[in-house]
């Protein structure tokens, strides 16, 4: 992971826990659509939505995931460019994606919006009052993608190698640079709590499998450091938490 450490942590590390975590949701999403793994993108996508039935609240979380991530892409342009973040959110290129097909629209000058409110504390977690859901999520996603492309335009770096840093959490990254000399950790699988969601393979394929079942299986129940980012995002986006991080699951 190679990306502009000093860009992506310095956004980041202002982030609380719960940001940070909505933040790296969404670089997931836009790390699938950028390695070319539709299938997983949407997939992860899907997954989020299905809980619509009892509310909204999948999309809702989604919408908010894409947002933050959005914002990262462009405030990391402002630091490349040192202009004003209205400036670069308006210069941004509307591309022809979406998550939610059509008839679902993909409202660009909503979406830009919600993501420039967002730096000043608003915006976020407020989209169902911006625009309808499925608006929201391919407006937050369609810049989320647009930011990123252009910062490929400009650096000629990858998107997917400054979105795989931005999965590794700020809390383990000190001073632009991954703790990855950090304490041992020791994983933990409830075989009979797991639902067969397989987020843990899409996310940590060395780390989990699953069986011809689809529950899981432990491949490395001591992973190296470096794969801190991976393996704590695995833990927090199990359904059900059949996964122990260190003896603690996401719901303790």
């Amino acid at each position: 992971m190679t990306a502009e450490p000093d860009v992506y942590f310095g956004i980041m590390g202002k982030m609380d826990l719960r940001q940070d975590a909505l933040t790296r949701l969404g670089a997931f999403v836009l790390l699938g659509h950028f390695r070319g793994d539709f299938s997983g993108r949407d997939q992860l996508a899907g997954d989020l939505m299905v809980t619509d039935a009892d509310g909204g609240g999948g999309r809702l979380t989604l919408a908010d995931a894409l947002s933050y991530i959005a914002t990262v892409g462009v405030s990391t342009l402002v630091e490349i460019t040192d202009s004003p973040f209205a400036d670069v959110l308006t210069d941004l290129d509307e591309p022809d994606v979406f998550l939610i097909p059509p008839p679902t629209t993909v409202p660009w000058a909503e979406a830009k919006a919600l993501i420039e409110a967002i730096p000043s504390g608003e915006g976020v977690g407020e989209a169902s009052r911006w625009m309808d859901l499925p608006g929201a999520v391919n407006g937050t996603f369609a810049i989320g993608v647009s930011a990123f492309q252009e910062f490929e335009n400009r650096t000629g770096k990858s998107a997917v190698s400054l979105l795989e840093a931005l999965i590794v959490p700020w809390f383990l990254v000190s001073g632009g640079r991954s703790t990855r000399e950090g304490p041992e950790m020791r994983l933990k699988v409830d075989a009979y709590r797991c639902i067969g969601a397989g987020r843990c393979v899409w996310v940590a394929p060395v780390v989990f499998e699953q069986d011809e079942d689809g529950i899981v299986v432990l491949l490395d129940a001591t992973p190296p450091a470096d794969l801190a980012g991976e393996v704590a995002e695995a833990v927090r986006m199990c359904p059900v938490e059949a996964i122990e991080l260190n003896g603690v699951s996401d719901a303790e």
